[in-house]
C-alpha cells in the first residue's frame, strides 16, 4: 500500500496545538508538533490540506505510486517565528515606555504587524500553514 508521510517542523507558534490532515477531503488524522506520521492512501493523485481552526494550507495535489511513499513538509506561516513575538515584544515596549516615560509614539511600530496578523487570519487564513511536497 502507498503512503504519504507528514513531517511537521518543530515551531513555537502553535506548538501546543494538533494541526488535522485531510486527504482527499477527508480528515485523515491529526499531527502534534515536530511529529512526523504516516497515511495510508490508495495509489494515485491526492489532494493533500492541513488546517488549524479555520487557518489552513493551501491544497497541493501529490501523485503517489503503488508501494511507494511520498513526504510532505508541514510548517507555518513563512515569518511565524518571529512574527509573533517581535509584535508581543512591541506591544510590552509600547506600554512599558508609555507607562515610565509618556513615550507612545511606538505604536506606529505596531500597526504594520498587527495588519499583517489580520491579514493571516481573515484574507491570507489559507496561506497561515505551509504544505510542501519533499522530493
Amino acid at each position: 500500500m502507498s503512503a504519504i508521510i507528514v513531517k511537521r517542523n518543530k515551531e513555537f507558534v502553535n506548538s501546543y496545538r494538533s494541526y488535522r490532515i485531510f486527504i482527499d477531503g477527508v480528515e485523515a488524522g491529526k499531527i502534534g508538533n515536530g511529529e512526523t506520521k504516516s497515511y495510508a492512501v490508495a495509489a494515485g493523485s491526492r489532494k493533500v490540506i492541513a488546517k488549524v481552526d479555520w487557518c489552513g494550507s493551501e491544497e497541493i495535489e501529490v501523485d503517489v505510486k503503488e508501494g511507494e511513499s511520498v513526504t510532505v513538509a508541514l510548517s507555518g506561516f513563512r515569518f511565524s517565528n518571529w512574527l509573533m513575538p517581535l509584535s508581543s515584544g512591541i506591544i510590552a515596549l509600547h506600554f512599558i515606555l508609555d507607562m515610565t516615560l509618556g513615550f507612545s509614539y511606538l505604536i506606529i511600530l505596531v500597526f504594520p504587524v498587527f495588519l499583517a496578523l489580520i491579514y493571516l487570519l481573515t484574507i491570507g487564513r489559507n496561506k497561515y500553514l505551509r504544505l510542501q511536497c519533499s522530493l
